[in-house]
């Protein structure tokens, strides 16, 4: 099978979808002790905009934990667009216009664009398809492009004026030393995605001189 015309194929069906409806899991392990873990059950009519979701999540990172669950209804792309305005104005009181300004930044430059893309055609060069009855897996091993994708990322956000544009617990993960990770997606023969999974694991910074196992997985599960 044409691996390229797969994909292909599969973006294409994807982008006609009018309505998309699926849940969300997340779980995230340090030294194999859960710290974070959410789940989003959602449903998106994708022609009027509207949106029900319910979001329950827990956190336990340096000591303190959180737990929130919470559902959204949104029934226009105008309401969509007035919860993007207020989400940005609370993470601009948040954070201070200080630490939201862009001033520092380093755009990327021609090498980091090519590596970055050599990287990807790597990507998409090694990934695996096999197929069983009517289903399809591709999967794919994006840890050499997301260890490039890192290295650009950190040397475009240098200097304290960005040391807390990523909050806890993603900053552990940004962190992450030589992640390996893999992606596998679930096809049916209508060329629709019916299941996504993923895995990245890696090492991170502990108490000086040690270092920690992370791992960080998910499951994404769409009804047709």
């Amino acid at each position: 099978m044409n691996k390229l015309k797969l994909l292909y194929d599969v973006i294409t069906t994807m982008k006609e979808k009018e309505s998309i409806n699926g849940s969300l899991v997340l779980e995230g392990k340090k030294d194999q002790v859960r710290f974070l873990s959410l789940r989003n059950e959602f449903q998106k009519d994708l022609a009027a905009g509207a949106v029900k979701a319910k979001i329950s999540a827990e956190l336990d990172t340096e000591g303190k934990k959180i737990k929130h669950e919470t559902s959204l209804e949104f029934n226009s792309t105008e309401q969509m667009a007035g919860m993007h305005r207020h989400w940005g104005r609370h993470m601009h009181r948040h954070f201070g216009p200080e630490e939201m300004s862009r001033e520092g930044i380093r755009h990327p430059g021609i090498k980091h664009r090519l590596t970055a893309l050599a990287s990807f055609l790597n990507l998409l060069d090694t990934m695996q398809v096999s197929e069983r009855e009517d289903k399809t897996w591709l999967t794919l091993n994006p840890g050499e492009f997301l260890a490039e994708f890192k290295t650009m990322h950190a040397e475009m956000h240098q200097g304290p004026e960005h040391e807390h544009h990523v909050p806890l617990p993603f900053k552990e993960f940004a962190a992450m030393e030589k992640p390996a990770a893999e992606l596998t997606l679930q096809i049916n023969k209508k060329k629709e995605v019916e299941k996504v999974t993923f895995k990245v694991e890696g090492k991170t910074e502990g108490e000086p001189g040690t270092s920690k196992d992370l791992s960080l997985q998910g499951e994404l599960q769409l009804a047709w």
